[in-house]
């Protein structure tokens, strides 16, 4: 797989396909966490409030997705991609 995207200060937007630029197969299960190892802010917990999991439906296109969090700048959020055959690929994104 592979994931493109940009977080903001509250969500990240993101792409999901395969190396040809297309979609993902159908059931592709994708997950996005938080970790505040290296928190530059108070909060002390990176949430994700919106699209936290979510499976690849039947399309030709890659996934288009945006995941709303509340987290503090220098928290890294990790969108992971599990093909039906069960590889994974991860990407992680820092919160400017």
């Amino acid at each position: 797989a592979v994931i493109t995207g940009i977080a903001s200060a509250a969500a990240l937007n993101f792409t999901v396909a395969d190396a040809n630029g297309n979609s993902m197969p159908t059931g592709t299960k994708v997950q996005v966490t938080g970790d505040v190892s290296n928190s530059l802010g108070a909060l002390f917990s990176c949430t994700i409030q919106t699209n936290s999991s979510f499976a690849i439906a039947n399309t030709l296109a890659p996934t288009r997705m945006s995941s709303a969090f509340a987290c503090d700048p220098g928290d890294t959020l990790t969108v992971k991609v599990t093909s039906p055959l069960g590889v994974t690929t991860s990407q992680s994104f820092i919160v400017p």
